[in-house]
């Protein structure tokens, strides 16, 4: 058996918090920021470029007789996962003004990329003459099965408190999320009789090449804000988004070869790509007084894309 084995995986957790309180006799002005930003990859370099992890096995330019079956395999099975979490709390107090302000963001860019091969590209060693590769049956087998599983979420509390109340909070959560592999099973370059792929009777040819990209992403905001006094103005907002996006490549095929099954010859890709996005945004505002103004906006997007490419074939 010819394998190659990818289990990369990535955890990461992110945490702030930040809090503020100010009382003053004549004005208490607070103000609180939070952010956490995490940006975790596989197949890229740590300045974005891409740069896919290879895992492949394969018999190249070589000739074999196996005594018993051939089993060619590769698989990777990277996984991401990320925890991002982001608090501020502020509050004021003062005998004429109170004014907070708290802002929390949180962040976090996932990406994956992986070229996961497993073939047969020639069996003519250097120009050694008829050759070819042959056993009781043989088996090519590409899978992916790669996981982003990422949790962001932010919350912001400001209060104020005085004969003019103000308050601001701001809660901000963004997640990227992407996938982008190549998976191929395939046989080539196995171009005349004498070189060809075969099996003895009764044996198998089978060509796979599987994909599982899974992405599941949650991306919540929090935020309220308390104004209270003679005059109290309270202003919240916020903002969750998510973009997940899936580019895979899966083929299995036969290109210019020669190949004899002594029973079944089967080429089959499959590709079970899944993106499942929750998207939350909450916002509240209380403004309290003799003239009270509370203002609340709440905004969730969520952008999700599978493109691939499929594909099980053969060529003369």
């Amino acid at each position: 058996m010819i394998e190659a084995v990818n289990s990369a995986s990535i955890n990461s957790t992110i945490l702030t918090a930040a809090f503020s309180v100010a009382v003053g006799g004549t004005a208490g002005v607070g103000a609180s920021i939070g952010v956490s930003i995490a940006e975790n990859s596989i197949g890229y370099t740590s300045s974005g470029i891409y740069r896919p992890a290879e895992v492949q096995a394969y018999l190249k330019n070589s000739s074999v007789a196996a005594e018993g079956d051939i089993d060619i395999e590769s698989t990777s099975t990277q996984s991401i996962e990320a925890l991002v979490l982001a608090g501020s709390v502020a509050a004021s107090g003062g005998g004429v003004a109170g004014v907070s302000l708290a802002g929390a963001g949180a962040s976090a860019k996932n990406n994956i990329a992986t070229i996961v091969a497993a073939y047969i590209d020639g069996t003519d060693p250097a120009g050694a003459g008829p050759a070819g590769v042959l056993a009781d049956s043989i088996s090519l087998k590409a899978h992916d099965d790669s996981t982003i599983d990422a949790t962001v979420g932010s919350a912001a509390l400001a209060a104020a408190f005085g004969t003019v109340g103000v308050a601001l909070s701001v809660g901000v959560a963004t997640a990227r999320n992407e996938i982008r592999n190549t998976v191929a099973s395939y046989i080539r370059n196995a171009d005349s009789a004498g070189e060809m792929v075969k099996t003895r009777f009764g044996g198998d040819i089978r060509i796979e090449a599987i994909e599982e990209a899974d992405i599941h992403a949650v991306s919540v905001a929090a935020s309220a804000a308390i104004g209270a006094g003679f005059v109290g103005v309270a202003l919240s907002g916020a903002g969750a988004e998510a973009k997940n996006v899936i580019l895979t490549t899966t083929n299995a095929y036969v290109d210019n070869s020669v190949i004899a099954g002594g029973r079944d010859v089967v080429v089959s890709a499959s590709d079970t790509s899944l993106i499942d996005a929750r998207i939350a945004s909450l916002s509240a505002a209380i403004g309290g007084g003799a003239v009270g103004v509370g203002v609340a906006i709440g905004v969730s997007v969520a952008e999700n894309l599978i493109g691939f490419t499929l594909a099980a074939y053969c060529f003369a």
